[in-house]
Parts: C-alpha cells; structure tokens; sequence
C-alpha cells in the first residue's frame, strides 16, 4: 500500500472508506495515511490498478495477513458498524512507526 503497512500488535487501524479528499488536499482520499482501504485506494490508482471493494479488501488483507505472512493474531472488528484492523497500522499515521519494518520484506537495492 502506498504508506505502507507496520505490524504492530498492540495497535488497531480503520480500515475506513474510499472519500475523495478535497480538491487542495495533499492526500487523494480523506485518511489516506491512517485508514487502511483509503491507503489501498491511493495505492491502487497510482500503479493503474482497480481497486477491490472494501469487504473483498478485508478478506484479501486477513486471508494474506495469516495464511501468507504468517501473522495469525491480525483479526477484524466492528464498531458502530465501521471495520476495524487489530494488529496492523499505517507507518505514517504516527511518527513511532515511520522508522518500523513493513509487514513485506523491503527490497535491498543490489550492490
């Protein structure tokens, strides 16, 4: 995703929604550094790729999350009817996390 995604097990993300932000904004879509699916959405459309629906989005994220990275204790809830991620966060929603391996292994540049 564009910001990238931290594991972080005591942390819980929004996984929010697809709001274009407005016209002056520096973001793409309103949230875009702390909500999941807008972070997606930004990603998606900057490689010339469509987007999945948010539900796909949260099963694809969960699915990839513990049966391919291996981090099992990643799990989804809602609140007041909105989705939430525990376990995951958006690197930069907090400057603790700007510094903090992604959930995907960086690329080493060859040398």
């Amino acid at each position: 995703m564009k910001s990238e995604v931290v594991h972080s097990p005591e942390s819980i993300a929004a996984v929010g929604k697809k709001i274009p932000a407005a016209k002056d904004s520096k973001e793409r879509y309103v949230n875009s550094n702390f909500h999941l699916y807008a972070s997606y959405c930004t990603y998606c459309e900057d490689t010339g790729s469509k987007p999945v629906g948010q539900k796909r989005f949260i099963s694809l994220l969960l699915d990839c999350c513990k049966n391919q990275l291996g981090l099992k204790e990643i799990s989804q809830f809602s609140k007041k009817g909105r989705p939430f991620i525990r376990g995951l966060v958006i690197r930069n929603s907090d400057e603790k996390f700007k510094s903090a391996d992604t959930i995907l292994p960086e690329r080493k540049s060859q040398q």
